[in-house]
């Protein structure tokens, strides 16, 4: 007869009572864990994982915490946990939507986040993912994160003064300096001084780097410009 393979164990490290109880009747609804340890600080936490280790029993897959923690570092408890117990996937469950937060707690050892409006699909869905050693970001906090990762790709841009951006376009173009004094009825040493400043903001080192950089996160090339004839052709 072969013996019954034991439930993955889960931890919660929360200091309020009635959220560990909460966190822990989900998962007893959705079955296939055990939720066998719960603390209230991450001393205990620590205290109940050595014990564990010392006595040779098995340690929790998944530990659910928050890193947002009074008189404590949320963060350092990651670390720790990283470095002390890496077998464990620290799962963040939290009230905080920065993206920041997030990469920070997944900077220092975390394997999972998702928001505390988490529903028990969505819990079923992360405790599969981390026990199977994949990393699980709740579907709330995606839409946070894109948003912030659009707003910091299009932050340098948002900068550029309008005078910079068409002198990128024509630099796209690959219109020369003098052409593009031309072009801009200004002269020659201001269209200098506007790709210095707009290759400072875009964090570029060339002028053709500064209008590609400009070109990908969206300064596009407006009809007149790119209709216009390169240099050095003949339009009639």
């Amino acid at each position: 007869m072969i013996a019954n393979k034991p439930l993955p164990i889960v931890a919660i490290l929360d200091h309020r009572l009635l959220v560990r109880r909460g966190l822990a009747g989900v998962i007893d609804d959705i079955g296939g864990y055990q939720v066998s340890i719960q603390a209230n600080s991450p001393s205990e936490l620590f205290a109940i994982l050595n014990e564990r280790q010392r006595n040779g029993e098995p340690l929790p897959g998944v530990i659910i915490l928050d890193i947002l923690m009074p008189h404590e570092d949320g963060l350092a408890v990651l670390s720790r946990l990283a470095q002390d117990f890496p077998a464990c996937a620290p799962f963040v469950i939290t009230d905080s939507s920065d993206p920041v937060n997030m990469r920070l707690a997944f900077d220092h050892g975390a394997r999972g986040y998702t928001l505390r409006e988490v529903s028990p699909c969505t819990m079923a869905d992360a405790l599969e993912a981390l026990t199977d050693n994949h990393y699980f970001v709740g579907p709330l906090m995606v839409g946070h994160l894109i948003r912030a990762f659009v707003a910091e790709q299009r932050q340098p841009v948002d900068t550029l003064t309008e005078r910079e951006q068409d002198v990128l376009r024509l630099v796209a173009l690959r219109l020369s300096n003098q052409e593009i004094a031309h072009r801009l009825s200004i002269s020659e040493s201001t269209v200098k001084t506007h790709l210095h400043h707009a290759s400072e903001k875009l964090g570029a080192r060339t002028r053709r780097e500064a209008a590609s950089l400009a070109m990908q996160v969206g300064v596009v090339l407006e009809p007149h410009l790119s209709n216009s004839p390169r240099p050095g052709s003949s339009s009639r």
